[in-house]
């Protein structure tokens, strides 16, 4: 177990975290920025330490602020809450790297997962049940409308859905590229 976990988040999420600790008898450190610095979520905190200002990216995304703290407090672990940096395999790297703990995936796990089409391959390989979709990158409109079509095809005993034009996905596809952009066809399921 732990003696004292550093929680690289804010607000809810961090008050969350910092009653669970509270309840397993660890001790807790917590950060907060300056917009922050009169939050409740401090008052239930073992320790605070002040990260930065405000923006988000020069305080609960600054990396080296967090190593820093981590540091300071002589915590054991981070906890990275959720959002901010609890996905970045960067940041789970370096925690390691420095000699703690991120409570939390690995880093490779975090990068396998980041991409859904190795993401589905890995599932794969060890026989985890996948949802149905396209057996690999997506490249266009047409090519999501057929594999769409044939997922509406084999399932459909089970599943009724409407298939929408090349043209309704290839505008979705500009709207969100995200959704599409590492080819793994998650939007149209």
């Amino acid at each position: 177990m732990f003696d004292k976990v550093l929680i690289a988040n804010r607000g809810a999420v961090a008050a969350r975290v910092l009653r669970s600790l509270r309840a397993l008898g660890i001790r807790s450190a917590a950060v907060y920025s300056e917009a922050d610095a009169a939050a409740p979520y401090l008052e239930e905190a073992d320790e605070t330490y002040a990260i930065g200002p405000a923006h988000p990216r020069e305080s609960y995304l600054n990396q080296d602020a967090l190593i820093d703290v981590l540091k300071k407090s002589g915590a054991d672990a981070v906890h990275p809450g959720y959002g901010f940096l609890a996905e970045n395999p960067d940041f789970a790297e370096r925690v390691e790297e420095s000699g703690f703990i991120f409570i939390g995936p690995r880093a490779d796990t975090i990068r396998l997962m980041g991409d859904k089409v190795r993401a589905k391959e890995a599932a794969t390989e060890i026989g985890l049940p996948i949802v149905p979709g396209s057996a690999g990158a997506v490249h266009d409109a047409g090519e999501a409308v057929a594999v769409a079509k044939e997922i509406e095809e084999q399932n459909s005993h089970a599943v009724h859905m409407e298939v929408q034009p090349p043209e309704t996905v290839q505008a979705a596809w500009e709207v969100n590229p995200v959704a599409f952009d590492d080819g793994g066809f998650i939007g149209l399921r």
